[in-house]
């Protein structure tokens, strides 16, 4: 190990903070990960639970601030893997400005620290293609894809020319140290109630294999049911890694690091009425599970009056940022409302949260965005819509509901509904996670292999790759991919295809290419609309009925 040991560099790293103060469970986290990398050759896994707004995700300001001081037995960058797009964004926006800050106020050897080393690598973000920088932060797709030998970065060369540079990725993984962040996101309540899990088997069987090869491993959450993290820790004990597990969960005031009084309230009754209730508040932010319904209250809310911010996920990227930082805005009032885009990693506070009910860890997350710097706040928990059941099923949502309904709070408590619904369930894919463990083991195994598995299961982390959009407009000379585009899934893919009859792509070549609603039968039996869409090199879909106020509702 080096000179400078993990909880001193975060003990420099606070002085920026305002108040400059240390959180016990990080330093905590960190003491635990040197004393595991001194005693188990890099071969650690600290599992951390805080709660929501704890500031866990500075951990990997940390880590990548003390491997430019010299601490190599860490590996050679950090990469930060996220559930959400919409995360990465803010994430990246906030290292880069402490890593400023950290230059300019703290200095010294702190000037090594470099604001061009933060790379955000996302769909249409190409801010670390290979997963190279020295602080890399990307989504759990991109990553996995990337582990298994399908750089997410060259998609379309190894459907169109059958190659890729798969091991540059995989060597920039097996030199880091990995933090898997908002873990419990990594599957879905749907997931839960069913059965097995696609995205969580990835992870683990990607976790597994980092710790067998010595990579240290971050898991950070803020609402793990126990069912879930039985789940890893069993597929870890079976490879004999259990030796290798570290658990800091918090325990007396490190559940509540600021002085917080939410008073929680089931109320079956209209949104808006509940918001016209409620009189003159500062900042309220109302939370669906649907676009659809997220629109529908949008517009009710401009027609009383209201000046509301939208936010969900089929708006172009450019407009989403704009209306993001109008909500990070700290000092600024007003009624913003979204779908479930700010439910995880978005660091700001309102004092009315109305929302509809989801699964328990979905509800706690919310309430996270609730006097979140302290002081008071009231959350309103309304019933599950029936877009709502697409979405989550039935049986979490509703009995989230009734624990508040009953219980009239918001606390670690309501996971043990989980464990009651899901328990004694594996949720773990065997077959799917001794495909990958072959596809990451044996040399034998190529991109190739890894792409056969990619097709069969229709991606490897989730139900259905996402399609980008772009509208029409934004077509003339040479579009915008990153900035003009928003994704949907297959499913709504599906039913735009169907209602219009047909519709237009945008190719790499930039030429334009058609699908009729025909050709789908033939697509759902062969393939999965993804590797359809790479085979053909199409990057976009395109589309006529984008709103620019209110996104594709669809």
């Amino acid at each position: 190990m080096g000179s400078l040991s993990l909880p001193d560099v975060y003990e420099r790293i606070s002085q920026i903070f305002d108040p400059p103060v240390t959180r016990p469970l990080l330093t905590r986290a960190l003491e635990k990960l040197d004393e595991s990398l001194d005693r188990n050759n890099g071969k650690v896994l600290v599992f951390l639970e805080a709660p929501t707004g704890y500031g866990k995700s500075t951990l990997s300001l940390v880590l990548y601030a003390a491997i430019k001081l010299g601490r190599f037995d860490l590996g050679q960058r950090v990469i930060h893997v996220l559930p959400l797009r919409s995360i990465g964004t803010d994430l990246r926006q906030k290292s880069i400005e402490r890593i400023s800050r950290l230059r300019s106020a703290v200095g010294g050897e702190f000037a090594k620290l470099e604001e061009s080393d933060v790379g955000l690598q996302q769909m249409h973000s190409p801010g670390s293609p290979m997963l190279c920088k020295r602080f890399v932060v990307t989504t759990l797709d991109t990553f996995v894809t990337s582990f298994y030998k399908m750089p997410a970065s060259e998609y379309h060369k190894l459907f169109s020319k059958g190659t890729a540079h798969y091991e540059v990725p995989r060597a920039c993984i097996y030199t880091s140290v990995v933090v898997f962040d908002e873990f419990h996101l990594y599957l879905s309540s749907r997931a839960l109630e069913e059965g097995t899990s696609k995205s969580l088997t990835a992870a683990v069987a990607c976790i597994r294999s980092l710790l067998e090869a010595g990579v240290p491993v971050l898991i950070m959450t803020a609402t793990m049911p126990k069912v879930v993290k039985d789940a890893v820790l069993r597929k870890l004990q079976i490879a004999g890694l259990e030796g290798s597990v570290v658990e800091v969960v918090p325990s007396g005031d490190d559940f509540q690091p600021v002085k917080r009084n939410i008073r929680v309230e089931a109320v079956d009754g209209d949104p808006v009425s509940l918001l016209q209730q409620l009189g003159n508040r500062r900042r309220v932010l109302l939370v669906f599970n649907t676009v659809g319904m997220a629109v529908e209250t949008y517009m009710r809310l401009k027609e009383l009056g209201y000046s509301p911010v939208l936010l969900h996920s089929r708006i172009v990227e450019r407009e989403r940022q704009r209306r993001l930082e109008r909500m990070l805005e700290k000092n600024g009032g007003g009624v913003f409302v979204t779908t479930q885009v700010v439910e995880a990693g978005v660091d700001v506070s309102f004092d009315v949260l109305i929302t509809e009910a989801a699964p328990p860890d979905s509800l706690l997350q919310r309430a996270g965005r609730v006097a979140r710097y302290g002081g008071e706040g009231k959350v309103f928990v309304l019933p599950l819509t029936e877009g709502g059941r697409s979405v989550y099923g039935e049986e979490l949502p509703n009995r989230a509901f009734e624990y508040v309904s009953k219980n009239r709070r918001l606390d670690a408590g309501i996971l043990k509904i989980v464990d009651e619904v899901c328990g004694g369930r594996n949720l773990i894919d065997h077959a799917y996670f001794n495909l990958l463990s072959d596809t990451d083991n044996y040399l034998s195994c190529s991109h190739k292999f890894a792409m056969k598995i990619w097709k069969a299961y229709c991606g490897f982390v989730r139900d259905g790759e996402q399609i980008p959009v772009i509208p029409r407009k934004y077509l003339n000379g040479n579009p915008d991919l990153q900035d003009n585009v928003f994704t949907v899934d297959e499913e709504l893919f599906v039913r735009l295809l169907e209602r219009k009859g047909e519709i237009e792509f945008l190719k790499e070549s930039l030429e334009l290419d058609e699908m009729k609603r025909d050709q789908l039968g033939r697509l759902r039996r062969e393939d999965c609309i993804g590797s359809e869409f790479l085979r053909k090199g199409i990057v976009a879909v395109i589309l006529d009925d984008y709103d620019e106020e209110v996104g594709y509702v669809g």
